[in-house]
């Protein structure tokens, strides 16, 4: 069987501890944030979009909320703002984003199984994509389009990954990621090369505890180790081939073909989430919502220069910032 969405969102990041649903449950006890509109934003029924967050040529960064059921915009140099874009319509519990080479943003809804769509400045879907993988997580998205989803967190049942062409809404591959006798699975980044070789980070449990990352070669169901340890959180590659590997509290940097890591970065990362590295090997990073006891406290997210260095964070309009993805801004 597959895990209840809500506990997906308090456990998909988890690393070699036990599924804790208290955690899930005590989450959905928060009241909605309202995001503050800027300067001239015009709220629909969907949400809004202030003429910054709309521009093209603006760059901004977008980040999904479970708790809120929503995805925020934000600009991408001012992390620390208030939201100058919301979207709700089409959004149910949204986890990993991704966007395209057309700034085309794509939401995975664990809640309903689907993949919405979203035109620049829209908070609209134009497309929805129904068939794939239930309660996907994580997604990436090729230089030619191609788009990956992961499922969430499995019982007894083997992982899936789903792959679709460019514009289409069924899958022109499934690959299944066995449990090799584990009791459960978490899937956790996804990444995609410009050859759509797939890269996958995930963990399976009990008994005992195996973290990996696997490359799945382009038309290819099988496979391949990395020899890298992973864990069920973020995975990205950026324009150089450098592999960025998630874990609780750090971000690991492997060059091409390295298997031990380059940098690491641990500068104010408390719980990463699903992150977006961009071209220009800039790096954001949600850290999600996390818990002392009965104490919950808000995430945040957290963006990095190219060097690694940070270069801020913000928290305005947030409680569990999950998935993150990056668009450019284009003249």
């Amino acid at each position: 069987m597959v895990l209840h969405p809500a506990v997906v969102r308090g456990t998909i990041l988890a690393i070699g501890i036990s599924v804790i649903p208290a955690l899930a449950t005590a989450a959905t006890t928060h009241v909605r944030v309202q995001a503050h509109l800027g300067n001239g934003a015009a709220r629909s029924s969907g949400g809004f979009m202030s003429p910054e967050a709309a521009n093209r040529k603006s760059s901004v960064v977008f980040v999904s909320d479970g708790i809120n059921n929503a995805v925020y915009v934000y600009p991408a140099m001012h992390i620390d703002a208030a939201p100058i874009g919301e979207i709700t319509a089409g959004i149910d519990s949204p986890a990993g984003l991704a966007v395209d080479s057309n700034g085309v943003l794509y939401v995975a809804n664990t809640n309903s199984s689907t993949i919405s769509e979203y035109e620049p400045g829209a908070t609209q879907p134009f497309l929805t994509i129904k068939r794939g993988v239930a309660n996907p997580v994580a997604l990436a998205v090729s230089a030619d389009g191609t788009l990956v989803v992961a499922s969430g967190v499995t019982y007894e049942q083997p992982g899936k990954l789903a792959i679709y062409a460019k514009g289409s809404t069924v899958p022109t591959r499934r690959i299944t990621v066995p449990l090799d006798g584990a009791y459960y699975m978490l899937m956790g980044g996804v990444a995609i090369d410009a050859s759509d070789n797939v890269y996958l980070s995930y963990t399976t449990e009990y008994p005992g505890v195996k973290a990996q990352v696997v490359e799945y070669p382009a038309n290819s169901s099988k496979a391949v180790s990395t020899g890298i340890q992973g864990g069920a959180t973020g995975l990205a590659l950026d324009s150089r081939g450098n592999l960025y590997v998630g874990f609780p509290t750090s971000i690991e940097v492997f060059a091409k073909g390295s298997l031990q890591p380059s940098t690491t970065i641990t500068a104010g990362l408390t719980n990463v989430g699903l992150f977006t590295v961009t071209s220009s090997r800039a790096l954001y990073v949600p850290n999600q919502e996390t818990s002392s006891g009965c104490q919950l406290e808000d995430g945040n997210i957290t963006a990095f220069s190219r060097g690694h260095a940070p270069m801020g964070s913000g928290s305005s309009g947030l409680v569990d910032p999950l998935g993150m993805a990056f668009r450019s801004g284009s003249e």
